[in-house]
């Protein structure tokens, strides 16, 4: 199987803790494909230790969350956004692939200079 980062969403529990979370669904998808997915710690500095200890062949940036950039945005997780913007920068130096989902196509859009703008 091949191992794959796929990052995670942040809620707050009712007690104010910050927990990161992953749909089920990602696995029963991913699995039968032949791809084990690896949940990633919302952490910044571990990123290219992260990627190079577990030999991922692959990252997926999930969705969820809002990027804290957007002028409208109500449910961030700016630890999420810093996070995923080194993975990003540590997949490009490695040419390791990236697919960005819903929120993750947005992360990867501003990160290479694009803009989100509402319809």
């Amino acid at each position: 199987m091949k191992l794959v980062g796929i990052t995670q969403r942040v809620e707050k529990s009712p007690k104010g803790e910050r927990r990161d979370s992953l749909d089920q669904a990602w696995s029963r998808l991913l699995i039968p494909l032949g791809i084990l997915p690896v949940p990633l710690p919302n952490l910044t500095e571990p990123a290219e230790s992260i990627v190079t200890e577990f030999k991922l062949e692959g990252i997926i940036l999930s969705g969820g969350n809002d990027l804290a950039s957007l002028p409208d945005a109500k449910n961030t997780a700016p630890e999420r956004d810093n996070f995923e913007h080194e993975l990003l920068k540590v997949c490009s130096e490695k040419g390791i692939p990236v697919l960005g989902v819903c929120r993750g196509l947005q992360l990867m859009a501003t990160h290479y200079g694009g803009k989100i703008s509402e319809v």
